[in-house]
């Protein structure tokens, strides 16, 4: 046994460290060569991005250098609003012409006048006062966020020299202006700093890395990266043009005299921009990490295997050996043996174990077979030996219940240690008890206990998933129950739910109460002028001040758009809903004061009894309606009171 488990522990221990060491070269393999294709097809995108930028500017330099100074003078406005509030120092302006790269800042109130600047001299000119500003008077005055005024004529007197000017609005005002100036000369630097072999030179590449632009046309080399170590570049340009363009789109990996190399080609107008990475680069960095591992992994499989050899060897084997014997022994009928090791190990308590069950085996027969009658995919068995003070329980309930097995063997002990509840087992006479248990994990088991001689054992079933969907059930019939009843937006009930309970009222005899209906004058205001979010906002204010006035017992419903309805279904006397509704037409005015200022919003009550003309929702609703539109009629911000014979007020 020793050679079979050292035999087999060490070929485990070396398939799984190949395994590993395969996994982890094919992992660091992708993973390296997935971000060094994600760097090429950055820096291919920064080429295409400047060349595609260098084009514009030969097709119209002035153009793009307007777009970047605007940017630039845009930029500023941003900082000045959300750094100084509109309200910037000389020394902050002369920090952002730094950082914006222009010569001169200057910040104009909305009389024209500088109030601000990089160049404390400009301090307090007046646009309105020097014919020659007097050109950015109409950005000044302009309340359009996005207007903007660009002078490349101009000229600083202060400095005596030939100066462009150009001028944005401030964010957050309405009149103002934000002007920045810069040097005509910044013009032909600027069609100067982007050229092709420059950029190029520029572009920051490691060692194994390449980046050049060939004419598509002539094949010819208009720029280069610094690194060329292989000489991609001469193999590539001119005679091999078409071969190039065969790579256009996709990264891939070719052999560029004879060393393995990441390709990335793309098409910008006429010009083709190759970005490469050499790939053994890549691979010897791999290749180290590996070596790296596989002398780690030699080391573990020799510690691991020569420890786990003399742990088994000392703990396990030896009384392993010793517990086979014992039971090739008892399967041949000698029911006298007895187990015994000699280390203090979980083998010592499984022979002791073993030992006690020798004791009783001549009743498990009985009790096994009828727990495996009640077995199932979610049932876990433990059985209760009361007489040895022994528990066993299904490797499974542990899991099941979220428990460990000591806390398992507690609740059990506890359980059967009771003895109110031994003697309801007894009780049973054989019979099934059943019990509900709830593990602290959540989940509901039913519990089926039975006793045979000496021993108690049950059966758990997880029923959890069958309690959560009846619950799920219930849940969901109360929010469909709810949400036929209710109005989402307020909570109130609805207008059908408001029928159903009148109309149920009129099936039983009940011949009295009130309706009230509400109309909120000059509602569609506020959806008009502030939005419908504003308007649902005083939809639910009103549903509130509705739910604080009446009680419970009252039915309160939005029945559509901003009407309301409430049903009184008691004895109103008419001098106490008069107080009532004069008190709430107080009350709505004083809660609702601001949408009154600002909208005229006020509130028209019609309410009408229950008297001998009305048999059903309907005729009351019909009275109540027509007594709201007399209150609407009479001015608004009233009530009315009618019934089906006559009106009164």
């Amino acid at each position: 046994m020793r050679k079979i488990i050292g035999k087999y522990v060490l070929i485990i221990m070396i398939i799984s460290g190949l395994l590993c060491l395969g996994i982890f070269y094919r992992f660091n393999y992708e993973r390296e060569k997935s971000t060094e294709i994600e760097i090429i097809e950055g820096i291919t995108e920064q080429v295409e991005s400047i060349l595609r930028l260098n084009v514009r500017r030969d097709q119209g330099a002035g153009e793009l250098f307007q777009e970047d100074y605007l940017n630039r003078a845009k930029v500023v406005s941003f900082i000045i609003a959300n750094f100084t509030d509109n309200h910037p120092t000389n020394e902050q302006l002369r920090e952002y012409a730094r950082n914006v790269e222009v010569d001169s800042i200057y910040f104009v109130d909305e009389h024209g006048e500088i109030i601000s600047s990089s160049e404390d001299e400009f301090v307090g000119i007046n646009f309105y006062e020097r014919k020659g500003l007097q050109r950015f008077i109409p950005l000044i005055e302009n309340s359009d966020e996005d207007a903007y005024y660009v002078q490349e004529d101009g000229y600083d007197w202060i400095q005596q020299k030939d100066m462009i000017y150009l001028g944005v609005k401030p964010q957050g005002l309405s009149k103002g202006m934000v002007q920045i100036a810069t040097s005509t000369n910044s013009l032909e630097e600027y069609k100067k700093e982007f050229s092709i072999s420059v950029v190029m030179k520029n572009i920051p590449t490691t060692q194994y890395q390449s980046v050049f632009v060939v004419d598509e046309n002539s094949g010819e080399l208009l720029g280069s990266s610094k690194y060329d170590n292989i000489g991609i570049t001469s193999e590539y340009t001119q005679h091999n043009i078409e071969k190039l363009k065969g790579y256009v789109q996709n990264v891939e990996v070719v052999e560029v005299r004879g060393i393995p190399v990441l390709m990335c080609v793309r098409e910008v107008g006429d010009y083709l921009v190759c970005v490469t990475s050499e790939m053994n680069v890549i691979l010897d960095s791999i290749l180290q990490q590996v070596l790296i591992m596989s002398g780690v992994v030699i080391i573990l499989i020799i510690v691991v295997v020569f420890s786990l050899y003399c742990l088994l060897n000392h703990f396990i084997l030896h009384d392993i050996e010793g517990m086979i014997g014992t039971i090739n022994e008892f399967a041949t009928g000698d029911r006298t043996v007895k187990f015994h090791v000699k280390g203090n190990t979980e083998l010592s308590r499984m022979a002791e174990v073993l030992n006690k069950v020798m004791k009783t085996y001549s009743g498990k027969g009985e009790k096994i077979s009828n727990v495996l009658t009640m077995l199932g995919s979610k049932y876990g068995v433990y059985e209760y030996e009361y007489e040895l003070n022994q528990i066993f329980f299904s490797d499974n309930i542990p899991e099941m219940t979220g428990l460990t097995p000591e806390e398992c063997e507690k609740i059990i002990r506890r359980y059967f240690d009771d003895e109110k509840a031994r003697e309801e087992m007894e009780a049973l006479n054989g019979k099934v008890k059943e019990g509900l248990f709830i593990s602290k994990n959540g989940k509901k088991f039913l519990v089926e206990r039975m006793k045979s001689q000496d021993t108690y054992y049950a059966v758990m079933r997880d029923i959890s998933e069958e309690w959560n969907e009846k619950k799920e059930l219930s849940n969901e019939l109360e929010q469909a129950k709810y949400r036929a009843e209710r109005d989402v937006l307020t909570g109130l009930y609805n207008r059908a739910k408001i029928r159903d309970v009148v109309d149920e009222l009129f099936v039983q005899g009940k011949r009295m109460g009130v309706m009230l209906l509400f109309d909120l004058d000059n509602f569609k205001r506020v959806n008009d002028e502030k939005g419908h979010p504003e308007g649902d906002e005083l939809l639910r204010k009103f549903a509130k001040i509705l739910q604080k006035q009446f009680r419970d017992c009252d039915i309160r419903a939005r029945i559509g758009g901003d009407e309301f309805a409430i049903f009184l279904p008691n004895e109103v006397p008419f001098q106490v809903l008069e107080e009532k509704l004069k008190h709430l037409i107080e009350s709505f005015r004083e809660e609702l004061k601001d949408y009154y200022k600002d909208y005229k919003v006020s509130v028209s009550i019609g309410a009408a009894y229950v008297d001998d003309t009305i048999h059903s929702y309907v005729d009351l609703y019909k009275v109540a309606d027509m007594a709201m539109y007399s209150a609407k009629n009479m001015g608004k911000d009233r009530y009315f009171i009618g019934n089906g014979e006559q009106v009164n007020s």
